[in-house]
């Protein structure tokens, strides 16, 4: 393994890592939306 794929598998892992924080851990936080102290207002 060169220096060029150990680079792109971190990129890689950073996009995935960022998306996945983005889209399912916010679907998450969504189902306390009555609350006063949901945070998501």
């Amino acid at each position: 393994m060169d220096i060029q794929e150990i680079i792109a598998f971190i990129a890689l892992g950073i996009a995935l890592a960022f998306l996945i924080r983005k889209f399912v851990l916010k679907k998450k936080s969504k189902k306390n939306c009555g609350d006063d102290d949901c945070g998501c207002h």
